[in-house]
C-alpha cells in the first residue's frame, strides 16, 4: 500500500498518492489460531528426531463438515523460538502439542500507520469474530 496500491480512501487519509486503486488490499486475513501447550520431559530429546514435527493428526469437531476443523502437531521437542520466552519454559528438553484451527471464517485485516515503509503496520487478527463455528 506505501507503493500507491490499494484502497484510495485509506491511502488519502496518509497521504500516500494513489497509483492504482484496489478495495482489496490488506482485507481478508486468514489467521489460524493455535494453542500451544509445552511439557518438559525427565529425559534428553532423543538425537534421532528427524523433523521438528513427529506427528500430525487430523479431526473434525463437528460431524456436517466436508472436511476437518482441527490439525493437531505433536513435536517431540519445543521450537528454539520459545526457549527464551514466556510461552514456554526453558531449554529443549520438551514436547510440545498445537491443536489449530484448520478453516478459519473469521478475517481480519491489515492497515498502514504511515506512509512510511519502515513503520509496522497496524494488523487486526480478529480471532473469532465470526459468529458462525470455528
Amino acid at each position: 500500500m506505501v507503493s500507491g496500491i490499494g484502497p484510495s480512501e485509506h491511502l488519502k487519509e496518509l497521504a500516500v498518492r494513489t497509483e492504482v486503486d484496489l478495495q482489496g488490499v490488506g482485507q481478508n486475513l486468514t489467521v489460524h489460531a493455535a494453542a500451544n501447550i509445552a511439557m518438559e520431559m525427565n529425559q534428553p530429546v532423543p538425537e534421532w528426531a528427524l523433523t521438528p514435527c513427529e506427528v500430525t493428526m487430523m479431526s473434525r469437531v463437528y460431524d456436517d463438515t466436508p472436511a476437518p476443523d482441527l490439525l493437531y502437531h505433536f513435536l517431540l521437542r519445543k521450537r528454539e523460538k520459545y526457549i527464551h520466552s514466556d510461552q514456554a519454559m526453558a531449554g529443549l528438553n520438551g514436547v510440545k502439542i498445537s491443536p489449530n484451527v484448520t478453516r478459519p471464517k473469521s478475517r481480519g485485516q491489515l492497515r498502514l500507520r504511515s506512509k512510511s515503509f519502515r513503520e509496522t503496520p497496524e494488523i487486526e487478527l480478529s480471532y473469532f469474530s465470526d459468529p458462525r463455528r470455528l
